[in-house]
């Protein structure tokens, strides 16, 4: 998926390399955000949300926004220091930013390995392949808290009939699997050899070892219990559930949503997951799923917000390797 993903990436970033179809991007981008916000948030709805929640419960879990986008950029970095030591931060953050109104507006926020277009000194490939990385790895972490809250609900009778968590061990030897293949300087030899030879935009594979898997997996554990954890404050705002049985239900919420990138945004999904798991706690469902439109306004259309305000903000033409 993630080197289809690239190729399409990287004909888009050749057919917008121009000043005039750049700007048609952004008017685009501006356009589909605007009608996602007009056709989901409504403002008599959100307002009446906002004002039955505990004004604490907002305020920490808005918050929670600056380890959010910290972590991501954190781990961004990261990444991109694998093809450039020297990256400058400002294009990191940038690009990072950038890709939010791309992952907004597709399934499964796939939309944000178009991030190297916002980074037009390297290859938009490799870039692509990067953050193709940083997505699978996030998802590898949360299939495996996934099968976790899986796990803790099932044993209490919230979850009967609910199938049993065979991603868990799954998962956990995937990461145990992928550690231990970066680790052998023989794989990634063969791996180059297949995605071609040269100049391959895949060069950065020789970069990748156990230490900097390890960072990358650990990065994504603290990502993903950060929004979950945002999950469980806004949740607790509306009707008071236990953190444990709160973040088990966020946990196997988040892993619905990953596993049925079906709808732009993620919307419906994510928040119907919420209205069913949560609801096993005694949360009324339509509670559960206000909870869930409001995490998806403070990480997702407000990050998008500020995306396109940065690409506007940058006069620089974008250009593609």
């Amino acid at each position: 998926m993630g080197l289809t993903s690239a190729r399409i990436a990287t004909k888009a970033c050749g057919f917008l390399s121009n000043a005039a179809l750049s700007r048609l991007l952004k008017y685009a981008l501006t356009i589909v955000i605007l009608i996602v916000a007009a056709r989901y948030v409504h403002a008599g709805k959100l307002l009446s949300t906002i004002s039955t929640m505990r004004p604490a419960s907002l305020f920490f879990a808005s918050l929670l926004i600056i380890p959010n986008l910290g972590l991501q950029y954190i781990k961004w970095l990261l990444l991109l220091r694998q093809i450039d030591r020297h990256i400058q931060p400002a294009a990191a953050w940038h690009s990072l930013l950038a890709g939010y109104p791309l992952g907004l507006i597709t399934p499964g926020r796939w939309g944000e390995i178009g991030r190297g277009f916002f980074l037009p000194a390297y290859p938009s490939v490799t870039i692509a392949a990067l953050a193709a990385i940083d997505k699978i790895t996030n998802f590898v972490c949360i299939v495996i808290l996934g099968g976790i809250g899986a796990a803790i609900l099932t044993p209490s009778g919230l979850l009967l009939n609910f199938p049993a968590p065979i991603f868990l061990p799954l998962a956990i030897l995937l990461i145990v699997l992928l550690i231990a293949i970066f680790s052998l300087p023989s794989i990634k030899k063969f791996l180059l050899r297949k995605l071609g030879r040269g100049n391959s935009p895949f060069e950065f594979i020789h970069e990748f070892d156990a230490k900097l898997l390890t960072k990358l997996f650990g990065l994504s554990f603290l990502f993903v219990l950060t929004f979950s954890a945002q999950f469980v404050i806004l949740v607790s705002g509306l009707h008071p559930v236990p953190i444990s049985d709160g973040l088990a239900a966020a946990f196997s919420t988040f892993f619905i949503q990953s596993v049925v990138p079906v709808s732009i945004g993620d919307l419906g999904i994510r928040e119907s997951a919420a209205a069913f798991f949560f609801g096993k706690l005694g949360v009324v469902p339509h509670l559960a799923f206000d909870a869930g439109l409001m995490l998806f306004i403070i990480n997702m259309l407000m990050p998008s917000a500020l995306g396109l305000f940065s690409i506007w903000k940058k006069k620089s033409k974008p250009r593609c390797s």
